[in-house]
């Protein structure tokens, strides 16, 4: 499911892959790097359209721990020690095994480039030592010397596969150590350098060339993909390693240099743990959010938090049973009104696990049911992890799978909500998307345009996360991605990005240098962030009430666009105070209602044409009980100004009445025309009885006879409100029927 933390078994052992992101120092380069004749004093620069020659040099002292790196902390367990002494990197490693630091760097693969350290082997049990570590994609590829003996070793390992190779002479592939007398022995400084120059790599010790590699033929990758730099130590040894300097040139990468100019990252403190928490999934209201914590290492257990304020978060706790069991666990998506989860698995009726797949539990009054399987048509794929996400009207699921159309390690593929609760077959997001790469953790936004997604792509670190706009209605036509750029990317590994619809926060997985796991993002809004943010929706929440008595009702909120009367989502106002909540993007006119037996549906009805920047609106629905003497507004009737026809948008709202009078067929009811106070008493009067007549008519064409009908206008004497805002007029301007007769 993640990738956040890897541990790999491979032939030489076991490998820990760098979860944390690197970053790039301004310091001089040492000379053994002669070729380089400037230095970045910035950490990543302005545009990177235009190749720049880069060098980074970092000395591992204890008053200069490097930031930025994988796993660079001090620590000591029963496999590794590592401390800053005697004016370096002490690493003392008592299995046999490989493991690597890592220090991510956004090179063009194309171009020469150049690593060098200094180290020194002190003890050695097996073969192995100290080496310099390069990354592409998948494949780590190795130079190690061995102060045992004075030999060393090239080779890789894929991570994908978990295959080893050696090929320490040009010609011959072999995991054998080559012994060679340039290598210094145990406490003597050995100088390493690997070279790049052409289609050739060259490994040299101390300033002597131990051997070449065609790259062709030994190391493919490192031909179209150069992603990290680093120090290696393999087998049961000790050794310190002083400095490390890289110099490469800049690749290009679409992103906007203008764009989140300013965005800062905190560490969420109240979301993480020990080792580092991810995967967090925002509720579309803002009102809680869930992530994924490892407390055993065969178990991910659901974590969730409710909002304090805009930026802190309280009654951190576990999601306990039935969401969580002793499998995996984890949210994909959560419902504009936080009352139901998307989830990552399947259960059994008892809460236990059934496999993988997907599931969907609901908000009760004491807790979340037991979820139920929600089936996705002809759903495979090949990969080890997968990710998803689920519009927050539920009408999409985005994820990340490998199939038989996959173009790299995974894509994304689009499925559709049908009519019996299942998604379609999934299709591929096509090439605009996917890439020969990986392509996973996406995440929708709420404008239902918006998709963020994380990439191994060429980009500024190891992982990083994009951002694409929808075209059109089909959701496979989709602009190029844009990298969200190095103030929201780390040079290391970066994923999970969810976004509040405002735009104006996110949280997502990266690092501030020393600490790894969840964090914060403040969000500038210029106009060049704002191209790459979600377009402005509204949030309208409320509560759902009894009319009469404000008791809660728990009951179901229903979307649809107006005119065309096309559902778009369902909320559920929760049990125990009836909230609830509904994100509506922009460019649409929208009427709502909530229904339950018993009550007439209440309704309303927001146009957001215009929409031009995120709101939020407190909205709450009355249900009125159907009794005697019960008065109810029809907030979804609809005339042009100063007319009485009916426009197209008011039949959603009559056919419900229509339903209602139908279910009863000796109710009567009066139809009342109100108007604000503007114009004459005449006018009024003749306008505002006009418009019930229309009403009436209206209702009178579908079944109901006349007798059952009476229409009034009351013009203006019947206000609900004294104001002469426009909100008010507003309010005054309406239909309503009153219940006669049941």
């Amino acid at each position: 499911m993640t990738r956040f933390l890897c541990v790999v078994v491979g032939l030489l052992s076991i490998t820990l892959c760098a979860a944390q992101p690197a970053k790039q120092s301004a310091k001089p380069a040492k000379q053994s790097i002669k070729s380089s004749k400037q230095s970045s004093k910035s950490e990543i620069p302005n545009v990177l359209a235009v190749e720049q020659s880069r060098v980074v040099y970092e000395k591992f002292t204890l008053d200069s721990m490097p930031k930025f790196w994988s796993w660079m902390q001090p620590r000591k367990d029963e496999r590794l020690e590592l401390k800053y002494v005697d004016g370096g990197m002490y690493l003392r490693q008592t299995t046999a095994g490989s493991l690597w630091f890592l220090h991510g760097v956004p090179a063009d693969a194309t171009k020469d480039w150049e690593v060098t350290m200094h180290t020194k082997g002190l003890t050695a049990v097996t073969k192995g030592g100290p080496g310099i570590h390069v990354r592409s994609g998948s494949m780590h590829y190795m130079f190690i010397i061995s102060s045992l003996d004075g030999s060393f070793w090239v080779g890789q390992y894929n991570a994908a596969t978990g295959q080893w190779a050696g090929f320490t002479t040009a010609t011959e592939r072999s995991m054998n150590y080559v012994k060679n007398d340039n290598i210094k022995g145990r406490n003597e400084i050995n100088e390493l350098t690997v070279r790049k120059h052409g289609s050739v790599i060259d490994f040299s010790a101390n300033g002597v060339l131990l051997n070449s590699y065609n790259i062709g033929q030994s190391m493919p990758g490192l031909l179209t993909d150069l992603g990290s730099f680093g120090i290696n130590i393999s087998d049961v040894v000790e050794a310190s390693i002083f400095d490390i300097a890289f110099r490469y040139s800049t690749r290009s990468i679409n992103y906007d240099s203008n764009a989140f100019v300013g965005a800062t990252k905190s560490y969420a403190s109240e979301l993480n743990s020990i080792p580092s928490d991810r995967y967090p999934v925002l509720a579309p209201n803002g009102s809680s959010i869930y992530w994924v914590r490892t407390p055993s290492v065969n178990n991910d257990d659901i974590m969730i938090a409710s909002r304090a304020t805009d930026s802190t978060w309280t009654n951190v706790r576990a999601a306990g049973r039935p969401l969580n069991n002793y499998e995996p666990n984890n949210v994909i998506a959560v419902s504009q009104d936080d009352n139901s989860l998307f989830l990552w698995s399947r259960y059994r009726p008892d809460g236990s696990p059934a496999g993988p797949g997907f599931s969907r539990s609901t908000r009760t009054a004491t807790g979340w049911t037991v979820p139920t399987s929600v089936a996705i048509k002809n759903y495979y794929t090949r990969a080890n992890t997968r990710e998803e996400c689920v519009s927050a009207d539920r009408a999409v699921a985005i994820m990340s799978c490998q199939r038989d159309d996959t173009r790299g390690l995974k894509d994304l593929y689009i499925s559709f909500l049908e009519a019996d609760g299942s998604y379609s077959e999934p299709r591929n997001m096509g090439d605009n998307i996917n890439t020969q790469f990986e392509d996973g953790m996406p995440h929708l936004a709420a404008d239902n345009k918006t998709l963020y997604f994380a990439s191994t792509r060429p980009g500024f670190g190891e992982l990083d996360m994009w951002v694409s706009k929808r075209l059109d209605s089909t959701w496979l036509n989709w602009s190029k991605p844009i990298n969200l750029g190095p103030t929201i990317n780390s040079n290391g590994w970066n994923g999970y990005l969810c976004v509040h619809p405002s735009g104006k926060y996110a949280y997502m997985n990266t690092t501030d240098g020393e600490r790894n796991g969840i964090f914060r993002l403040n969000l500038p809004q210029d106009p060049a962030s704002r191209r790459l943010l979600p377009d402005p929706s509204v949030l309208v929440r409320g509560r759902v009430l009894n009319a009469k008595t404000l008791q809660p009702i728990a009951t179901t909120v229903a979307i649809a666009t107006l005119p065309d009367k096309k559902n778009t989502a369902k909320a559920s106002s929760e049990p125990s105070e009836g909230r609830y909540s509904i994100i509506l993007p922009g460019g649409e006119s929208y009427g709502f209602y909530a229904s339950e037996p018993g009550y007439f549906p209440v309704s309303d009805n927001l146009d957001l044409k215009d929409l031009s920047l995120y709101r939020e609106i407190e909205r709450d629905l009355l249900l009125w009980p159907i009794e005697i003497g019960a008065t109810i507004r029809l907030n979804n009737v609809f005339f042009d100004t100063n007319k009485s026809n009916l426009r197209n948008e008011s039949r959603e709202e009559l056919l419900r009445l229509i339903t209602m009078l139908k279910e009863r067929p000796t109710m009567t009811i009066e139809l009342g025309g109100h108007t604000d106070d503007r114009a004459s008493d005449a006018l009024n009067n003749k306008l505002s009885e006009d418009r019930a007549q229309a009403v009436k008519t209206y209702l009178v064409s579908k079944g109901i006879t006349p007798d059952r009908l009476k229409a009034k206008g009351y013009g203006k004497t019947r206000p609900v409100s004294e104001d002469t805002t426009e909100a008010a007029r507003q309010a005054n301007r309406r239909v309503e029927f009153t219940i006669a007769s049941i």
